[in-house]
C-alpha cells in the first residue's frame, strides 16, 4: 500500500510541472510566406513568450515601409497558439491561430473586417 501511494505521489509531482510548462519553442523570430487567392507574400513574426502567454509583432516583408502590427492576447495551448493583431490606425481586426510543429509554424489569419482568410507557413529564423 505504501509503495502504491508513493508511486502516485511521485507521478503527480513529476507530471504537474511538465504539464504546466509551455510545450513550445515559440520565442524568437519567424519568417515565411503567406498565401491568399494565389498571391504570395512574405511575413515576419517576433514572439516574446512568458509562460503560456506571449506578445510580439508581425509585419509584411513586401516593402521596407510596412509598419509592424502588435500582437495582443497571445495564448499557448499545447502546440497551438492564438492571438489578435492590428496596427494603431486599424485597431485589431485580425485573429490568428496557429500550430507549431518543430521549426515550422502554420498560421491561419482571419481578417475580421474583410472576411478574408490567409494562410502562412513560417520557419524559425536562424
Amino acid at each position: 500500500m505504501f509503495l502504491r501511494l508513493l508511486g502516485v505521489l511521485v507521478f503527480f509531482c513529476l507530471a504537474g510541472p511538465l504539464s504546466a510548462a509551455p510545450q513550445l519553442g515559440l520565442d524568437g523570430t519567424w519568417v515565411g510566406e503567406t498565401s491568399y487567392e494565389g498571391k504570395v507574400g512574405r511575413l515576419e513574426c517576433v514572439f516574446h513568450v512568458t509562460g503560456d502567454t506571449f506578445t510580439g509583432t508581425s509585419r509584411s516583408l513586401a516593402d521596407d515601409s510596412s509598419k509592424p502590427w502588435t500582437m495582443k492576447e497571445g495564448k499557448i495551448n499545447g502546440n497551438r497558439i492564438s492571438y489578435k493583431a492590428g496596427n494603431d490606425e486599424d485597431g485589431y481586426p485580425v485573429h490568428v491561430t496557429g500550430v507549431l510543429n518543430g521549426d515550422t509554424l502554420e498560421l491561419t489569419i482571419d481578417v475580421t473586417d474583410a472576411g478574408e482568410r490567409i494562410s502562412a507557413t513560417l520557419h524559425r529564423k536562424k
